[in-house]
């Protein structure tokens, strides 16, 4: 089994990577490195670059059946190759997780993390000056979300449970992936041990530090996303639900 970990830069990507990460080590699976023509070479994580279906298969194929590995990516798959990917996700071959961050959280986060990399000499997010800088980066990056949450049975981890009722995000990560693991040591392992890219760590961080114009601004911006996946738990979404029709068959409409 592949599990895809699909993130929004700066919304909480890293920590829950790194929490399924741990939680299948714990569980017995260990996560050794894939080969560089299968992820990203320069990275120290199974980074996946390009996340389409000739990468997905080529990974799978380098797998052992009984095998379970994680890989992280910011990146999405091209809408046609959907119903590949949800064949994949049926036939219990991929599992897809998401973190889920609010949008104005996350865009302060990618304000520090440009400040950060021009201080440091970082390109990373060295473009990131404004505001609406990440505002862009947040817009491309959940319609990328937004084809990933079309699929079956993603598992959706919002970022105050990652980090702030951990346990219960290491609990329903483990059911997602059908394992078995102690949850105290995953807990303690990731939080004290492993690189999360911890930045401030602080929950709704807009109320304190946006001003009320822009989180207005941003939260009409992204309104489809906060109706279901910021103010619901995305079961029932009307935004997803209609994507998937026009991208997705049914079974037997196949």
């Amino acid at each position: 089994m592949l599990v895809i970990s699909f993130g929004i830069p700066k919304s909480g990507s890293t920590l829950a990577f790194e929490l399924a990460k741990a939680a299948l080590t714990f569980a017995g699976y260990p996560q050794h490195r894939l080969p560089d023509d299968l992820v990203l070479p320069e990275s120290s994580v199974n980074f996946m670059n390009k996340p389409d279906i000739e990468h997905v298969e080529a990974v799978l194929r380098f797998m052992t059946p009984d095998r379970r590995l994680i890989v992280k990516t910011h990146n999405r798959p091209p809408p046609r190759e959907l119903p590949h990917f949800e064949a994949l996700v049926r036939a219990g071959r991929i599992k897809i997780q998401l973190p889920v961050r609010d949008p104005r959280d996350t865009c302060l986060s990618l304000v520090d993390a440009g400040d950060k990399a021009r201080a440091t000499g970082q390109a990373g997010f060295a473009h990131i000056h404004t505001l609406e800088d990440a505002r862009a980066v947040v817009g491309r990056h959940i319609r990328k979300f937004q084809i990933w949450a079309a699929l079956s049975d993603a598992l959706l981890l919002p970022y105050d449970q990652c980090a702030f009722d951990t346990e219960t995000a290491i609990r329903r990560i483990c059911a997602h992936l059908g394992i078995d693991a102690p949850v105290p040591e995953v807990r303690d392992h990731v939080m004290n041990h492993a690189f999360t890219q911890f930045n401030k760590g602080v929950a709704d961080r807009h109320v304190t530090e946006m001003q009320p114009v822009d989180s207005e601004s941003i939260r009409a911006e992204f309104a489809p996303f906060f109706r279901d996946f910021i103010e619901a738990d995305g079961s029932d979404s009307v935004w997803v639900r209609q994507f998937r029709k026009r991208h997705i068959p049914e079974p037997d409409a196949a």
